[in-house]
């Protein structure tokens, strides 16, 4: 008697969520049809979605679970509740939410999370994201992490831990709208790829790189290509002694005058005039 009881409390539950336009599905999600917000309960599943290939093929992924009649366009807001628990691989997560304006993980757990590969690459909506307070130290891998989020102006990642990091390849690449990048508490020690980092951040006017440790880094291709805001550009700290693809580094920075380097910059790496010694 009791189970059905249980039953048909659920069953109350569900219809009353409904009328409210409020989605329930297995593994903890909810979705307001009303605000077009997701809500993440409990573990985080994945499920298979396609990307659409420049030749029109398609390219299979795997990203975060969506209820079945609800597209990756339609989401506007994703929240994270209490005890939503990110999975140890979160690459592509959120790729391609086309319609995707805010974002708040600041409550979820991440500290099983080891790779957050193209996490919120294309969310070309994207214009506020929370990911204050979550837990990167065991975070290895942030290639493309915010890679095209066009619509993104400014980002907090001051609770960053990326001392384990050692891919950030792409990771702001095409941030077109981003106006300023505090990397202060960057740990780079650990960095071997840094191509195409910051590539095509057009609005971008100043970057403070003085914490970058970058003695272990061995591509730096494209690094600053097209960032074309940036007037001058110290890189006194880094160190190029393993770097071997160098090629483009400061490619199409057309407003770029300056670019100050320290004793540890292996000259014949780049032909530059822009490239003076820091006193």
């Amino acid at each position: 008697m009791k189970r059905v009881w249980k039953i048909a409390i659920a069953v109350i539950i569900l219809s009353a969520l409904a009328v409210l336009g409020i989605k329930t599905f297995c593994g903890g999600y909810s979705y307001d049809s009303e605000t077009n917000t997701l809500y993440l309960h409990g573990k985080v599943r994945k499920q298979t979605h396609k990307f659409l290939l420049d030749d029109g093929s398609y390219e299979k992924y795997k990203g975060i679970a969506i209820p079945s009649g609800v597209s990756k366009k339609d989401i506007k807001h994703i929240v994270a509740d209490k005890n939503t628990v990110l999975p140890k691989n979160s690459d592509y997560l959120f790729m391609e939410f086309s319609g995707l304006e805010s974002v708040d993980l600041s409550n979820a757990d991440t500290s099983k999370v080891r790779s957050m590969a193209s996490v919120f690459e294309w969310c070309t909506s994207l214009k506020a994201i929370d990911l204050k307070g979550i837990d990167t130290g065991n975070v290895t891998n942030m290639n493309r992490m915010f890679s095209s989020c066009i619509s993104l102006k400014t980002i907090d990642l001051s609770s960053f831990d990326t001392h384990n990091v050692s891919d950030m390849g792409l990771m702001f690449d095409n941030c077109q709208s981003i106006e300023e990048l505090d990397l202060s508490n960057f740990d780079t020690s650990n960095v071997r790829n840094m191509q195409n980092m910051f590539s095509c951040c057009e609005s971008v006017e100043k970057l403070d790189l003085s914490s970058f440790d970058t003695h272990n880094v061995s591509d730096m291709s494209f690094m600053f290509d097209s960032c074309d805001s940036i007037e001058e550009l110290d890189l006194s700290s880094f160190d190029t002694n393993n770097v071997k693809d160098i090629e483009d580094i400061f490619s199409y920075c057309s407003s770029l005058k300056t670019i100050r380097v320290g004793s540890n910059w292996k000259k014949e790496l780049i032909s530059d005039d822009r490239i003076v010694l820091a006193e």
